[in-house]
């Protein structure tokens, strides 16, 4: 290749590259109404890039799972007319028309509606395609209904007609000692008048009605993250917990101005070696001085610094703002019930807001699984009976004490209503549950660990010393953190534990995938609390979608073995 080709092919690649990055809202967006409960977009565009060059790059795996995949039933998929490339949407909406009171609706973009409908006729031969409303739909069966056009395949679920009950079939007799078995049950056919309705309402959806009106979904959207989730809290607090609230406090219900406008978004990318996410809530302006006040502190650095370290599986820290949640039950116009109930325990919600600072925290070490052995009854003693095994855990929770005496008359009443015994100076024990944990206070903390020696040993600050690995930092800096060893895990168990060589090779394969997980944030910015989470892979140097894709394959491969083997 001469230079000036090789100038020109890369010019092509970048101005590829370039418009790509032009990160419009799909058209087809604008049919998602407002008023969804939840959507799911899988952008395939940005999951194919990746893969491509994934492939580009000469990946083994890309390799492997082609070679599995040559027989696989769904290469007719691509034929089907389904645009590539593309965005393809799920969205649900509360309807009790239908099963289990929702509507669930797929928006597939098409590029060859002709070869959709070959692809029906092949695949399910007997559909009946039919023209209405200038667009054609067809019962799919399985509970599926779907329309198109040109350019957009619908497809939701069905609505039943009522059931039909045949009562000719019962006779005096069997009516006369209650026997309903010889009645008759005609399964209910489809109701096609309303799910052609709702299809057509689908795709008339009006500009103001749009979820595309909704500046926060757009924005979710146009930063084309491979898997898109929106969760429309309005919605669901208004028809689940106003409910709930309205039950707590005889009927008294809560404003709607709570929760409008409040909505959770959040995006996954599948990267090399890990899958990161990025997750925002937004609160309503109703609580958006609630929203800063509970992302206004990071989790005490102290009380994480003398948690144990050695043998780590799992670490927690948290600020939950006293003062935040105290302003969200006052919003809720809830707060003076719970006082008139704290009442006659001769407390207030200030209290139990004064006692703690907020801060909390847990480690878990040491965890093993191994196989245990039984003992019988007979002289044999000690046997080992297949299937048994034995988890062991440490764990230290830690809460930090804001005004000893509020959080030593709460340790008190516990004790009077025989929740906690007292066992020493400052150490209490579940009442009458001398094998429990262990809980022991200072003047700063109050510690749940499964030993008194753990409990003792953090109040001393023993632990401080400990190591802490690279990857356990991340929980550092923010409100909330989450760290999962899953190696850890994996590694404590036992090979033996396994019943079976297939299961085995199940565990071998499983502790291959995962190195650890980790989920941080709580930082209240561009009106929302944003958080951050982080799957990381074993081998970082191929894609997670692949790596997925690579372990189901070895997953099903073992099972066709294991089905062999009993085929013996």
């Amino acid at each position: 290749m001469t230079y000036r080709r090789l100038s020109q092919a890369v010019t092509v690649f970048l101005l590829f590259i370039a418009l790509s990055a032009c990160n419009n809202v799909p058209d087809h967006a604008k049919f998602i109404p407002k008023d969804a409960v939840a959507v799911v977009g899988i952008n395939t565009k940005e999951i194919g890039k990746k893969v491509m060059w994934n492939a580009l790059m000469g990946s083994k795996l890309v390799k492997n799972i082609q070679d599995k995949d040559k027989a696989n039933a769904l290469e007719g998929l691509e034929n089907s007319g389904v645009k590539g490339y593309s965005t393809s949407y799920m969205y649900i909406k509360t309807d009790q028309r239908f099963t289990n009171g929702a509507r669930v609706t797929a928006l597939i973009p098409l590029d060859d509606a002709g070869k959709w409908e070959a692809y029906i006729k092949k695949t399910l031969p007997g559909t009946i395609i039919k023209d209405k409303n200038g667009r054609k739909e067809a019962d799919l069966g399985h509970n599926m209904y779907a329309g198109w056009n040109s350019d957009l395949l619908i497809i939701m679920n069905t609505i039943k007609m009522e059931q039909e009950i045949d009562h000719s079939t019962m006779t005096d007799t069997s009516f006369m000692a209650g026997d309903s078995a010889s009645l008759q049950v005609h399964t209910a056919p489809i109701d096609e008048t309303q799910v052609s309705a709702e299809i057509n309402n689908a795709f008339t959806i009006s500009k103001e009605n749009a979820l595309t009106s909704n500046k926060r979904f757009t924005k979710l959207e146009q930063e084309s993250h491979d898997i898109s989730i929106w969760v429309n809290y309005e919605i669901l607090m208004g028809q689940y917990m106003g409910k709930a609230i309205s039950g707590m406090t005889g009927g008294f219900a809560l404003s709607n101005a709570m929760w409008k406008d409040a909505a959770m978004s959040a995006g996954f990318d599948f990267e090399k070696g890990s899958i990161d996410g990025d997750m925002h809530y937004y609160f309503s302006d109703e609580l958006q001085q609630v929203a800063r006040e509970l992302g206004k502190e990071n989790a005490d650095k102290e009380m994480t610094d003398r948690l144990p370290m050695q043998n780590l599986d799992m670490l927690m820290t948290g600020h939950f703002s006293p003062k935040g949640i105290k302003l969200t039950l006052e919003k809720m116009g809830v707060l003076g019930f719970i006082n008139l109930a704290l009442s006659g325990q001769g407390l207030s919600t200030d209290d139990i807001f004064d006692a703690f600072t907020g801060d909390v925290a847990l480690a878990m070490n040491d965890f093993t699984m191994k196989r245990e052995a039984v003992a019988t009854d007979d002289t044999t003693g000690a046997v080992e009976i297949a299937g048994t095994y034995k988890t062991d855990i440490n764990y230290t929770y830690v809460i930090k004490i804001n005004k000893k005496d509020k959080f030593k008359r709460l340790l008190q009443l516990a004790v009077e209503n025989e929740f906690l015994d007292v066992t020493g100076s400052n150490i209490y024990s579940l009442h009458a549950n001398d094998q429990g944990p262990a809980m022991v206070m200072d003047d700063k903390y109050f510690v749940v660990a499964n030993t008194q020696a753990s409990a003792d040993a953090y109040l001393q600050g023993k632990f401080k010393s400990q190591k802490r690995a690279e990857a356990v930092k991340v929980v550092y800096g923010h409100p909330f953190g989450f760290y999962f060893d899953i190696q850890a895990m994996m590694g404590a168990i036992a090979a033996d534990v396994t019943p079976t060589p297939h299961d085995a090779a199940m565990l071998a394969e499983s502790r291959k995938l995962l190195k650890d997980i980790s989920f941080t944030g709580g930082e209240f910015s561009n009106d929302a609390l944003e958080y951050k989470m982080s799957v990381n892979f074993m081998n970082k140097e191929e894609n997670s979608l692949l790596l997925l894709l690579d372990f189901a394959n070895r997953m099903d491969e073992a099972s066709k073995q294991q089905t062999t083997v009993f085929a013996k």
